[in-house]
C-alpha cells in the first residue's frame, strides 16, 4: 500500500509537470509584534496561523478574501511553533509555552492542554501527528522527544542522547512508517518507528536547520536549509546528505508543489527557489520584496496546491499560485505529500 502511495504520487506530479506558478502577497490587515506566526495550517478554506509572538491568531478565509484575528495571548515570544489540524480542531505545537494549544472553529473556542512538566525554556520545537492523534516533537535543549496523545490530552516523555540536552528543529513522516527529526547543529538525524517507537540515529552528524522537509515523488526526503543548500536523506539505504552547499537558499520552510517541485519559503532572503529532484535541479524561480530580519516560516497547502507562507515580520502572506490550472490533489496523496506541520 505504501509502495502504490508512493507510484500513485508520483503519477500525479508527473501529469502535473509542465505547470508553472506565479506569485503574490497578500497584505495583512494588522501586523502583530515582532515574529508574528511560524507555520499554519487548513481547516476547510480557511488558513489559521500558529501564534509565535503574536498576541492573537490570524484566520484567512481564502474564498472571500478576509481576514480576522482570534483569540488573546500574552507577548512572550516563541509560544508555540508549527502545529497540525487533526478532526477539524487545529493543534499549535509548544516551544517555549508549556501546553498544547487547541482551537476550535466550530465553537471558537481556545484551550490550553497542560504538559504536564515546568520547562523554564525553549523545550521542543515543531513536530509531527499522525493519523491517530498522537504528537511527536523533536527536543530543543532536552534530552527527550515529547509525545502527546491528542484524545485522552496526556503527555510523556521519550528519552534520548543518553540524557544529554541536543537541539533539533525540523520533522516529517514518511510514507514508509518512519518520523524523520533534523537536527539543527552536530547531531544526526533520528528515525524513529511510527508503531513501535524504536530510535535509531542514521548518517553522519549534520548543521544548517532545515524547517519542514517533505518526501518527494522520488520517495527521497528533501529539505531547503536556513544555511546553505538543501538536506537530502535517501531512506532506503538510510544516507544524509548536503547539496547544492554553495547556494544561500536562507530558508524558513520547504513545501511540495503539484508539479513535483519543491519550493522554499523565503526566510532571511528574499529570493524563492525551485527544486526539481527528479530532473532541472535547482533554480531561482522568484522574489519577494522583505526588508525584514525574517519574512515568512511555514505555512500551508490548499486542495487546489496553492502554497501559503506565514509571516514572521513581514507585513504579508506569501502565495505561490497553482489553483490557477484547477487541479485537485486526491485526498490520499494530499494527506501524505501536502498537509504538513510547520
Amino acid at each position: 500500500m505504501k509502495n502504490n502511495l508512493m507510484e500513485r504520487y508520483a503519477g500525479f506530479v508527473s501529469k502535473n509537470k509542465m505547470l508553472s506558478p506565479d506569485f503574490e502577497t497578500i497584505p495583512l490587515i494588522e501586523r502583530q509584534n515582532s515574529f508574528q506566526y511560524v507555520g499554519g495550517q487548513m481547516i476547510g478554506r480557511n488558513l489559521y496561523s500558529i501564534v509565535n509572538s503574536a498576541e492573537k491568531m490570524l484566520k484567512y478565509s481564502i474564498p472571500v478574501g478576509t481576514m480576522e484575528f482570534m483569540g488573546q495571548f500574552d507577548d512572550t515570544d516563541f509560544k508555540w511553533t508549527g502545529g497540525c489540524a487533526y478532526q477539524n480542531i487545529l493543534y499549535a505545537f509548544p516551544r517555549f509555552a508549556d501546553s498544547l494549544l487547541a482551537y476550535d472553529p466550530r465553537s471558537d473556542t481556545f484551550e490550553e492542554i497542560s504538559c504536564g512538566f515546568d520547562y523554564k525554556k525553549e523545550h521542543h520545537y515543531g513536530g509531527v501527528c499522525t493519523s491517530d492523534g498522537m504528537i511527536y516533537q523533536p527536543p530543543r535543549n532536552t534530552d527527550h522527544i515529547l509525545k502527546w496523545d491528542i484524545k485522552n490530552k496526556t503527555c510523556k516523555k521519550i528519552q534520548i542522547n543518553n540524557g544529554s540536552e541536543c537541539r533539533y528543529c525540523g520533522s516529517v513522516i514518511h510514507p514508509d512508517g518512519f518520523i524523520y527529526f533534523i537536527p539543527e547543529k552536530d547531531f544526526c538525524v533520528i528515525k524513529m518507528d511510527i508503531y513501535t517507537e524504536q530510535i535509531s540515529y542514521i548518517g553522519e552528524p549534520v548543521s544548517g536547520m532545515t524547517f519542514n522537509p517533505v518526501v518527494a515523488a522520488d520517495g527521497n526526503i528533501y529539505g531547503f536549509r536556513v544555511q546553505n543548500g538543501i538536506l537530502k536523506i535517501d531512506p532506503s539505504c538510510d544516507k544524509v546528505s548536503i547539496m547544492y552547499g554553495n547556494c544561500n537558499t536562507g530558508a524558513y520552510g520547504t513545501k511540495n508543489g503539484i508539479n513535483g517541485r519543491l519550493y522554499s519559503l523565503p526566510g532571511y532572503t528574499n529570493d524563492i527557489w525551485e527544486f526539481d529532484p527528479l530532473g532541472d535541479g535547482l533554480k531561482k524561480c522568484g522574489s519577494v520584496y522583505g526588508k525584514y530580519a525574517v519574512n515568512y516560516a511555514g505555512g500551508a497547502v490548499d486542495l487546489n496546491g496553492d502554497i501559503y507562507a506565514l509571516p514572521v515580520h513581514a507585513d504579508n502572506i506569501l502565495k505561490i499560485n497553482f489553483g490557477k490550472y484547477g487541479v485537485r490533489i486526491p485526498p490520499d496523496i494530499y494527506d501524505a505529500f501536502f498537509k504538513d506541520f510547520y
